[in-house]
């Protein structure tokens, strides 16, 4: 009976040790509330429907996005030996920011990558409920998304992340987006990061 307990043991500890984890992924977000509830929101999402999802540290610091990038170099290069990031994400908006170019050169020469909203990550929120691809404001998407019940900064208990994929195919109806020049608006490049997550 012993015998077969431990050797039942020992398989199951082989079983362990030869499952392969998914590896990690840093993402370092300019707001502090509703780009990281809504990476949060997407993975629990992606988890219940039997999705295989990375882990991942998303971490928002409510600064411009030359101290994003700083803060995904400090991050990434603070991870313990065997358990470091496979990919490092910063996610920032255009705004009004004057420091945007800098950090998207900053950010090439480091290898991290980029995923820039214009005018802001909110356009990306809007494309779950419906489609839009004339010039926009942060004044008038916001006013749409409380159309749809999204108020303020922190997004509701049932914002539809499962319309991901129809976000992503408005995304990439407003035309490709290269990670490292200002793109036009409306524009995301957020689909990118979303597909990666989603594979």
């Amino acid at each position: 009976m012993s015998g077969r307990r431990s050797r039942g043991s020992s398989d199951l500890g082989r079983r362990r040790h030869t499952k392969q984890e998914k590896p990690r992924i840093l993402i370092v977000t300019e707001g502090l509330n509703t780009e990281p509830q809504y990476f949060k929101g997407l993975l629990h999402e992606l988890r219940a429907t039997g999705v295989e999802v990375y882990r991942l540290h998303v971490e928002g610091i409510g600064r411009d996005p030359v101290r994003v990038v700083k803060k995904a170099l400090v991050i990434s290069s603070e991870a313990p030996a065997g358990d470091e990031y496979e990919q490092v994400w910063c996610v920032v908006d255009v705004d009004d920011h004057e420091t945007l170019q800098t950090a998207l050169s900053a950010a090439r020469r480091a290898s991290i990558n980029v995923a820039v909203s214009n005018p802001c990550f909110e356009v990306w929120l809007l494309w779950h409920f419906t489609d839009h691809r004339s010039h926009v404001n942060q004044v008038t998407l916001k006013r749409k998304l409380r159309d749809f019940g999204v108020h303020g900064k922190n997004l509701p208990a049932d914002f539809p992340y499962a319309e991901y994929t129809s976000a992503m195919t408005r995304a990439e109806a407003c035309g490709p987006s290269d990670d490292f020049q200002l793109p036009a608006n409306p524009s995301s490049s957020v689909g990118r990061l979303t597909r990666m997550l989603t594979r």
